[in-house]
């Protein structure tokens, strides 16, 4: 038996088979059929005769049910050898249509979109509703109209800048900060930071440099990026001010500028060791006895004492 056939219910279909010889081996092209040699059967009802016989197709075969054999769920077509030394193996299609309510499957192989009950999929018509606004408010949100400030076909573009439509924003500043995307044309697939926005001339100034410049051929979506939700971003006294109030002890990388500033507060303020008998000076940390940094005095002349770091 050859696997399920799908066709649409209630539409003549033509069905394509094989048959093979007595030995299971070969197939068998030069079978000839005679009433009673098809029967079908739809939805486990009674066999009846097929409308029409099948057709030599070379190795093959052909049949063509008609509109009415084809309004069942499930169409089995059984084909037996009735000759006293069989010409084929027996053999038996199996049909499931689909495309009505009717049939075995309701969804229509033959349209490009289907449809979706949602309250099958939810249990309620209330829930239902709500899958329906999401969805309503998702293609919103995608559709490039809400979410962008701006959109459209560039004037040109620079090293470091892209010029929007005529139609943009105469306000100067007024894209600062929102990401520009260039989504179609030259330099496809690109995106970058707003820095600075000339609203006379159009010319939006963006962080970094274009890998393959914006001309009058790219289009592109500005979209909103001033500020994180809840939270602003910090003046430049603001970050001063944490700059000088950070904590040095947490910075004491090697050579870092912390380490630097942490050693320079030891020499003014921490514990010095001068040791006689080798004439090493040794600066200590706060604990006062690790040792930050060791200098040897040494007579510079002329009444000079030098201190060199060691």
């Amino acid at each position: 038996m050859q696997g399920v056939i799908l066709r649409k219910y209630g539409a003549a279909a033509t069905i394509n088979f094989t048959l093979v010889k007595p030995d299971g081996v070969d197939f068998e092209p030069a079978a000839t059929f005679a009433a009673g040699d098809l029967k079908i059967m739809k939805d486990e009802g009674v066999e009846a005769n097929t409308t029409n016989l099948p057709g030599d197709e070379g190795q093959g075969y052909s049949l063509v049910l008609t509109a009415a054999e084809m309004q069942a769920a499930r169409i089995v077509i059984y084909l037996v050898d009735q000759t006293a030394g069989k010409v084929w193996l027996d053999a038996a299609l199996v049909v499931e249509t689909y495309g009505n309510a009717s049939a075995q499957h309701a969804f229509d192989l033959g349209v490009s979109q289907q449809q979706v009950d949602a309250v099958k999929i939810s249990g309620s018509a209330a829930a239902a509703d709500s899958v329906e606004a999401n969805i309503g408010n998702l293609d919103a949100a995608v559709s490039g109209v809400e979410t962008t400030s701006d959109n459209g076909t560039a004037q040109g573009g620079g090293l470091n800048t892209i010029t929007l439509r005529a139609g943009a924003s105469s306000v100067d500043d007024y894209y600062n900060n929102a990401v520009v995307a260039v989504t179609g044309g030259t330099g496809v697939g690109q995106s970058a930071i707003i820095e600075n926005y000339t609203g006379s001339t159009r010319v939006a100034q963006v962080n970094g440099t274009w890998a393959t410049q914006p001309d009058a051929t790219s289009q592109y979506k500005v979209f909103p990026f001033g500020s994180v939700p809840g939270a602003s971003a910090p003046t430049a006294g603001q970050v001063a001010d944490a700059v000088l109030d950070e904590v040095v002890s947490g910075h004491q990388s090697a050579g870092s500028l912390g380490a630097e500033l942490h050693l320079g507060k030891a020499m003014l303020a921490n514990k010095r060791v001068h040791t006689v008998s080798t004439g090493v000076d040794q600066v200590m940390d706060d604990d006062g006895f690790t040792v930050l940094r060791t200098m040897t005095p040494s007579d510079g002349g002329s009444d000079v004492i030098e201190v060199n770091p060691s």
